[in-house]
């Protein structure tokens, strides 16, 4: 299981907005990383939510770090004397915060700025061989504009979840529907190929890596362009602090990798309970949507599932067939703090199986 963690951008401002100068010296950034503590050591109990300071001198033009990581406990309000065993601890969110601490900060949400989108160029395949994959970290959505396609080869798009490089890795055909298309202009159910000649392609699922590739190929050329899109500058959670200003980078992507060991003839595999985090505490929710994409060799079933208390649970979908190698994705919008993902397998045992869900923005 991986899980995608990104730091705390703090910015200190005045009342006004404008950022705070320290006598004229070097301008600098604090960046700040939450961790929860699960075995308790000395200074800290479990539960105990910590942040791993550090100091960046930017006046170079590039962060440069000023001494070593700071470690606070947050809960307590002390400094840890050494950095925490990893053993001890997890990667955490601001839903660490008791109620106690929220109600004695001044909190609110303002608009981080407008959606910002990116183009990959062009790009033309006259054969099978896939285009370079792209890393979709810090994106949203991901769409793919057939530009040229005149002798009708079968488009297909793919994802990975355990590439580095965009062309390593296992690689799995991700289900789509054509924007322009009415007969797939309604769910999550869509086509694994196309030979349209232009049109764009919207898959049902955003996996870390992603690329397209001509299967089969018929003749001539295929150029597609991809465009990601994501917000530049996110939502900012500000905490005011007597007359000065704390603002906080709010980010909504993570991604897990469930499993990937087969399943036996008939058996289930239930995905571990992933917590929204911020449910109980009253923080402004940037996770809108919980997504699972399932891989299998042999027939089976998906669903997803979600619980007010992490004991009781209900299904959220009905139990979508899952063909052999026929990719299955998942989503819903989030109305409750604990979600996971159910696959169970048919009658055969499985050879290869691929589990990953995720929390996406709007």
């Amino acid at each position: 299981m991986t899980r995608t963690v990104r730091p705390l951008a703090v910015k200190i401002v005045d009342s006004e907005g404008e950022d705070v100068e320290f006598g004229g010296g070097p301008d600098r950034e604090i960046s700040g990383l939450p961790f929860r503590v699960t075995n308790a050591f000395a200074g800290a109990a479990v539960g105990d939510l910590l942040l791993a300071i550090r100091v960046f001198n930017l006046s170079t033009g590039s962060p440069v770090p000023e001494g070593g990581t700071v470690w606070l406990n947050e809960t307590q309000q002390t400094t840890l004397g050494a950095a925490p065993a990893a053993a001890n601890i997890e990667p955490a969110g601001l839903s660490g915060l008791t109620s106690a601490q929220l109600a004695a900060l001044n909190l609110k949400v303002r608009d981080g700025g407008k959606a910002d989108a990116a183009v990959i160029g062009a790009v033309t395949l006259n054969s099978a061989t896939a285009a370079a994959g792209f890393n979709t970290e810090g994106y949203s959505s991901v769409l793919f504009q057939i530009t040229a396609n005149a002798s009708a080869n079968n488009i297909i798009i793919e994802g990975s979840t355990d590439s580095t490089d965009g062309a390593n890795g296992t690689w799995a055909t991700i289900a789509f529907r054509l924007a322009n298309s009415a007969a797939q202009a309604a769910g999550l159910s869509g086509a694994t190929g196309t030979t349209a000649t232009a049109g764009v392609i919207l898959p049902n699922a955003v996996l870390p890596w992603m690329r397209w590739r001509i299967s089969p190929f018929v003749a001539g050329t295929t150029t597609v362009v991809v465009g990601l899109k994501r917000t530049t500058s996110p939502n900012v959670l500000d905490v005011n602090v007597g007359n000065t200003v704390l603002a906080v980078n709010a980010y909504s992507g993570v991604y897990y990798n469930e499993t990937t060991t087969p399943l036996g003839a008939g058996l289930q595999f239930t995905g571990l309970s992933r917590d929204t985090g911020w449910a109980a505490q009253g923080l402004a929710q940037t996770r809108a949507y919980f997504n699972a994409f399932v891989y299998a060799d042999q027939a089976g079933t998906a669903r997803l599932e979600v619980s007010n208390d992490n004991t009781t649970w209900r299904r959220a979908t009905a139990d979508v067939a899952v063909t052999a190698t026929g990719p299955v994705a998942l989503s819903l919008p989030v109305m409750t703090r604990y979600h996971r993902v159910v696959v169970v397998n048919g009658a055969t045992l499985q050879g290869a199986l691929m589990v990953n869900t995720s929390y996406s923005g709007a």
